[in-house]
């Protein structure tokens, strides 16, 4: 396999995670102060639960991006993409 025989395509894909935390805050504390809180950056990522919920963990492709300089290290897929 080299560049005379096989180009380099890069295939995007964004995987749907559901996360969630449960947080307790002042009866008093309105929605804009909650979301402005999280816009802040107040959330810890590593605090969040995987949420066990419809199409959870799904795949969105995108576009792939083709003219890529060849790839020797790229998995190799020639053979299952020759049987379709």
């Amino acid at each position: 396999m080299n560049k005379e025989t096989h180009k380099t395509i890069r295939i995007l894909a964004t995987m749907e995670n559901d996360l969630y935390l449960d947080i307790n805050v002042p009866i008093g504390t309105g929605e804009i102060d909650v979301w402005e809180f999280i816009r802040d950056g107040n959330i810890d990522g590593e605090d969040m639960t995987q949420y066990d919920g419809y199409a959870n963990g799904s795949w969105k492709w995108r576009d792939p991006l083709y003219g890529n300089d060849f790839n020797p290290d790229a998995v190799d897929v020639s053979e299952r993409i020759a049987k379709l």
